[in-house]
């Protein structure tokens, strides 16, 4: 079932942090909704550059490092060109996911995926989130990500165990497919329409808001 959010985006967090009053927002947030099933994992998808992660930092800010814990994605860009891609945690530890060069590891397109950083940063920032009960921050679920079979299983671990928090890549893919199946996620679409309400109406899902 698709549900529909239609709401002028008027919710506004605790203390005033994080409004989004947002008279403009005229469009329609569809969810993916199972009915009859809790929905434990929420997971915002979109096209690239539209705000997914940006959507996703929002809603760690308000959380807190002592609620969540996890990983972010960013691009690298050297002389206003992009070279690759890097990992922090939210605990601060920094890693490389992908370059153009310097890296020897598996090809997505132009750049080669560092493995090792992320199955000795971005895989313990994960499981470090699922045995302590907090919300395990994801960014993103891709195809960079997916060359680590640590990875991969520790995504599923952390589906069928923790609450997940993330962004997942919209291309088609079997494992991508499979998460995007599961009756415990939940997908937002994150659109240029939506963006900025997308943060409130996560937290609002989570119960970290009141209307």
């Amino acid at each position: 079932m698709i549900g529909q959010w239609s709401t002028a985006c008027t919710l506004t967090a605790p203390g005033g942090a994080l409004s989004a009053d947002q008279n403009t927002y005229h469009g329609m947030l569809e969810v993916q909704l199972e009915e009859g099933h809790r929905m434990t994992n929420i997971l915002l998808t979109g096209p690239p550059g539209v705000g997914k992660s940006t959507a996703l930092r929002r809603v760690v800010e308000q959380l807190g490092i002592h609620r969540a814990d996890g990983f972010f994605s960013e691009e690298i860009r050297e002389r206003g060109t992009r070279v690759g891609f890097g990992i922090t945690t939210l605990t601060g530890v920094r890693g490389l996911l992908a370059h153009v060069s310097g890296v020897r590891g598996p090809t997505v397109g132009k750049y080669s995926v560092n493995l090792a950083d992320i199955e000795t940063i971005a895989v313990p920032s994960m499981k470090r989130a699922r045995l302590s009960g907090k919300t395990i921050v994801v960014d993103e679920i891709a195809r960079m990500e997916l060359c680590s079979p640590r990875f991969v299983e520790e995504v599923s671990e952390c589906l069928g165990t923790g609450r997940v928090l993330g962004t997942i890549q919209m291309r088609r893919d079997p494992f991508l497919d499979s998460v995007r199946r599961r009756p415990d996620v939940e997908l937002i679409e994150v659109t240029h329409i939506n963006r900025e309400c997308v943060p409130v109406e996560v937290l609002r899902r989570m119960g970290n808001l009141t209307r």
